[in-house]
């Protein structure tokens, strides 16, 4: 928004952040906000193996759940982190603590408000700058020092929204990069029908929206010339 100079958007960003932590503050006092904090970074080491951690077995659920008697008995989601912590965890036995994902989460956004700078163009529109926005919000999620569930991806549909809307649709259909996306998605589709299926899915419509994002950004620069 500060790039593309869109000020009342920013305005109402930041009023609409305000009143978000206004509401928590007047509902519940800071300490809930501490408790928060210390929550997550006891969660982060654990998923380092900084700290132990042992699962409960001695949980026994209640007959009736929200006024259902089967829930106990409902079949386990697949469950895999995708945030980068765990990657480079699990496959290279390289601990990133949160002061070092917050680095590389500063380097990444160097690079594409450095893109951005480059092509942007005062009078694009407010859906192209929401894309970004949202884009950037959704890569930090894979930054985060704690567990990045797989079902998060479904936020995905946001910017592929966007970039159907700014996209021509004899691109949008021809594409061969939609590979990408299909297989993403059925990867993603909820069974493990392939071994890691749910964490290569994960990363293919991050390349996916990556490439069509860059492809949007340049197109609208291109298009917003012609215009003026």
């Amino acid at each position: 928004m500060l790039l593309y100079k869109k000020w009342k958007l920013l305005l109402g960003t930041v009023i609409g952040i305000i009143a978000g932590l206004l509401s928590s503050f007047i509902l519940a006092d800071f300490s809930i906000w501490k408790s928060y904090s210390s929550a997550m970074k006891i969660h982060g080491l654990i998923k380092l193996g900084v700290i132990k951690s042992q699962p409960r077995t001695d949980v026994v659920y209640p007959k009736v759940i929200e006024g259902m008697t089967n829930l106990p008995d409902a079949m386990n989601v697949p469950k895999l982190t995708t945030s980068l912590m765990y990657l480079f965890n699990r496959f290279f036995d390289i601990k990133l603590y949160p002061n070092m994902l917050i680095i590389l989460l500063a380097l990444v956004f160097i690079v594409l408000c450095a893109f951005i700078f480059k092509y942007r163009k005062f009078n694009s529109s407010t859906d192209l700058v929401f894309l970004l926005s949202s884009f950037m919000v959704l890569i930090s999620e894979y930054f985060i020092p704690a567990y990045r569930n797989s079902y998060a991806d479904v936020q995905w549909i946001m910017p592929l929204a966007l970039i159907i809307i700014l996209s021509e649709e004899e691109f949008i259909l021809s594409n061969k990069i939609n590979v990408l996306l299909v297989l993403s998605l059925l990867l993603m589709s909820g069974f493990n029908w392939v071994s890691w299926g749910l964490f290569i899915g994960s990363f293919l419509i991050v390349i996916y929206a990556t490439m069509m994002t860059v492809f949007v950004v340049k197109k609208s620069t291109h298009k917003a010339s012609i215009e003026s």
